[in-house]
């Protein structure tokens, strides 16, 4: 990926999760010359607001999960990579989260410090030689502050302790990894919403999948003038961005997440998860590398309307196999707007073309 787009990605996730940064000003004159001259959106005849979106001149986002592919925009976490590092980490922390899951009724986390310090100091003792989670030391390491709890809460705690010392504990942190990753894969399918366009106008493929068998249309969007293009227009299109196409999908690492959440709840402090941020934004980007025909663009909406004003067209391209009726549609609105329209048509050898249906009449 050009470093232009490396540094859009970094900017639009590379903040807090919760503060995304706007990468507005990258976006000058100069750097329009990273995005293609023309995109492309193919379409059926059989739904009207397909003929609503060129009409209107806008572009329909929507959720990963609405979409054919159920891989599309999954995240792929290294679970088995990181799955000893992270119950490392649960081992090192067990002292903290133990305390802020049992503290005594009516103590304030933010101003017993002193005792979380207590906390902390015992947990150094939690580990044996080989680094494996002692139960009984731990068990004996936090006895005094445990016997401070009110009864309810000291039986918690205690019982807490004793599940270390089972064989499940193991299986109970994985599990509890695993609904982890299953939340962060839900929440990005959920949340961002997407558009998919192309840099081709003949992909075959693409014309059976996406326009009805040739019997539908593409239309053609051209690039803008920096100059002509309103402050909403130019923060639209840095949220343009092309999908990359791999054999394996590169993965997205988990323990950041946790430890921001951890340093979140218990401390109120963020750490910078900016790199993990930029790899899990990615993540709907990548496709598979047998896609890679596709040449594909995506344009990532706000979340909050499916409609993304798209007024760029500049063209339209009607399947070879469309019916009269659906090309008399396309017609009438291309000559109101004021734009050509084409028709698909098949060459010898198989080679695809275009004949003029309609010409450009902006200047008539």
């Amino acid at each position: 990926m050009e470093q232009y787009f490396k540094e859009i990605i970094n900017q639009i996730a590379g903040g807090a999760p919760e503060h995304p940064i706007q990468a507005v000003t990258l976006l000058n004159a100069d750097a329009m010359k990273h995005y293609p001259e023309y995109l492309y959106k193919y379409r059926a005849c059989d739904k009207e607001h397909n003929f609503e979106m060129l009409e209107q001149e806008y572009l329909w986002a929507d959720y990963p999960t609405s979409f054919d592919d159920p891989f599309d925009a999954a995240v792929n976490l290294k679970l088995k990579t990181e799955l000893k590092d992270i119950e490392r980490w649960f081992y090192q922390h067990l002292g903290e989260i133990i305390y802020f899951n049992f503290e005594p009724k009516g103590m304030a986390k933010s101003k017993h410090g002193h005792t979380l310090a207590k906390y902390k100091e015992a947990q150094a003792r939690f580990l044996d030689e080989q680094g494996k989670l002692s139960a009984k030391a731990a068990a004996s390491a936090m006895l005094t502050e445990i016997n401070k709890l009110p009864y309810k809460q000291r039986q918690k705690a205690l019982d807490a302790y004793k599940n270390f010392e089972s064989h499940e504990f193991e299986k109970t942190v994985e599990d509890a990894i695993r609904k982890t990753l299953s939340d962060v894969v839900n929440t990005m399918r959920n949340k961002i919403m997407l558009t998919c366009l192309t840099e081709r106008k003949d992909n075959q493929k693409m014309w059976e999948d996406f326009s009805g068998k040739y019997t539908g249309f593409v239309i053609e969007y051209k690039r803008p003038d920096y100059a002509s293009m309103s402050d909403e227009q130019k923060r639209m299109v840095v949220n343009l961005l092309p999908v990359l196409y791999y054999k394996r999908i590169p993965g997205v690492p988990l323990l950041p997440f946790i430890e921001y959440s951890f340093q979140k709840e218990l401390y109120g402090t963020t750490p910078d998860i900016s790199d993990a941020m930029a790899k899990l934004f990615c993540q709907v980007l990548y496709k598979k590398y047998e896609y890679n025909s596709e040449e594909e663009w995506r344009l990532i909406g706000d979340g909050k309307t499916h409609k993304i004003e798209f007024p760029f067209v500049s063209a339209v391209y009607a399947g070879h196999k469309i019916s009269d009726k659906d090309l008399d549609r396309l017609k009438d609105i291309c000559q109101k707007k004021g734009i050509p329209l084409f028709k698909q048509e098949i060459r010898v050898m198989g080679k695809m073309g275009f004949q003029t249906v309609l010409e450009d009449n902006h200047n008539a």
